[in-house]
């Protein structure tokens, strides 16, 4: 053991393991160099594949002008706290644990030379802003009425629409007489502004003291009407004469009045009224609807109104023209038409162009 040394490398050998050899190529014999030489060979064969990386010599690059595009300077992210944000005290900014493995743990935390630990302050964290939703509280919602519907009205009664067409049919009374009374405040409203405009006129003439111009146009204007009177006498006996005489025209003016006051009208179902179906035709009462029977019902009664009111109109012309034709007890010998009976039959007065009387 002790004539054992341990040999020295060979000098221009490198292994790529290193300073680990083989003890094959580690022994004194003669023939080492030879083995040296034979492993180097089977070290640089192309199929020797080390499992350790061989170093590599490489030409180092050349370096990049200043300024150029393709050098990308990474930039260290660098976080600010907000100058509004008030100050982390020591004792804030520390964690209630006082372990080292929290404190490594952290992200944000740093141990500086001194000891102390710096906190970075982190970014404040901005909580979203809640919207809200509308909602129909938010406006006061407006009372509306009711919306009428004319289907939805309740029909009314019998009896109540007996009561409206009753006071319909008062209002309708009411109505006439009102124009009734009307018409006749303005007959005596005429007479009275005639009467009014008399005595205005009257009360002039007296002012003016025209009394005798008054009475000499009087009489000239009634010797005027005298003899227009005296002309239209003498034209009216020559066409008597020609009609037959006195008698025959007394005869005729007593037919006529008798045709005058003779006037009859019957009303029946087969009523006839134009305005109501526009062509004239006759009305059939059972085919009617009981709106237009309503109204047909109307317009017959208006029509018997107008009727009965030109009855009596004519008979109160007949009876006029029966007086008029009423011969007198100093007419009854009358031969031929006098002044008295023409005047009469004119109703002019005959004291207005005779007052002496006639002869």
């Amino acid at each position: 053991m002790d004539s054992e040394k341990p040999s020295k490398p060979t000098v221009g050998l490198k292994s790529p393991l290193g300073d680990r050899r083989d003890d094959r190529c580690l022994n004194t014999s003669p023939l080492s160099y030879h083995v040296d030489t034979s492993f180097d060979n089977i070290i640089k064969s192309p199929g020797w594949r080390s499992p350790v990386k061989a170093p590599t010599h490489s030409s180092p690059l050349p370096p990049l002008p200043q300024g150029s595009d393709l050098i990308m300077v990474k930039k260290r992210r660098r976080l600010t706290m907000d100058t509004l944000e008030p100050a982390l005290t020591l004792t804030e900014a520390l964690p209630l644990s006082s372990s080292s493995s929290a404190v490594g743990a952290s992200p944000s935390a740093a141990i500086t030379d001194d000891g102390n630990r710096l906190i970075t302050p982190s970014k404040p964290k901005v909580e979203p802003i809640q919207r809200r939703t509308p909602s129909l509280n938010d406006r006061p919602i407006p009372i509306l009425p009711p919306v009428e519907h004319p289907l939805a009205e309740p029909r009314e009664p019998q009896e109540e629409k007996e009561e409206e067409e009753e006071e319909e049919e008062e209002k309708e009374i009411s109505l006439q007489d009102l124009k009734y009374q009307e018409s006749q405040l303005d007959a005596q409203l005429r007479q009275w502004k005639r009467l009014v405009q008399l005595s205005t006129q009257a009360y002039k003439y007296e002012l003016k003291n025209e009394d005798d111009q008054l009475k000499e146009l009087i009489l000239k204007w009634r010797d005027a009407a005298q003899q227009a009177a005296n002309y239209l006498l003498n034209q009216a006996s020559e066409r008597i004469n020609r009609m037959g005489g006195f008698d025959e025209y007394q005869r005729r003016q007593k037919d006529r009045a008798a045709r005058q006051s003779d006037t009859s009208y019957d009303f029946d179902s087969s009523f006839t009224d134009t305005s109501f179906m526009g062509d004239g035709s006759i009305i059939d009462i059972e085919e009617l609807s009981p709106d237009q029977r309503e109204a047909y019902d109307q317009m017959k009664a208006e029509r018997e109104q107008q009727i009965s009111e030109e009855i009596e109109r004519r008979q109160k012309e007949a009876e006029i023209a029966k007086d008029k034709h009423c011969e007198s007890p100093d007419e009854e010998d009358l031969k031929e038409i006098s002044m008295g009976y023409m005047l009469k039959q004119l109703n002019v007065d005959p004291l207005l162009l005779f007052p002496e009387g006639l002869q």
